[in-house]
């Protein structure tokens, strides 16, 4: 069972998974590159996040600390196979 599979309650044209990525689409310009970048993209990921686990629960979304790897973002082991 995924977020891709069932449809959005309120629409059912689009999978939650698109009203997920909907939601970021849509607050992009509102909140990159803004202070309130941050806070919104925690309590958005964490409701992502809280969601997912509804269908499986122990599911964790895995956190990247920029901060080890910033100046060489595509060389970060987030990016690997591994």
């Amino acid at each position: 069972l995924s977020l891709q599979n069932l449809p959005h309650p309120t629409n059912p044209r689009l999978s939650e998974w698109d009203y997920w990525t909907q939601i970021h689409i849509e607050n992009m310009s509102n909140v990159h590159r803004q202070a309130r970048f941050l806070p919104w993209h925690r309590a958005f990921i964490l409701a992502l996040e809280r969601r997912l686990q509804q269908l499986h629960p122990g599911l964790v979304l895995p956190y990247w600390d920029w901060t080890y790897d910033y100046q060489n973002p595509l060389g970060s082991p987030i990016f690997s196979p591994d």
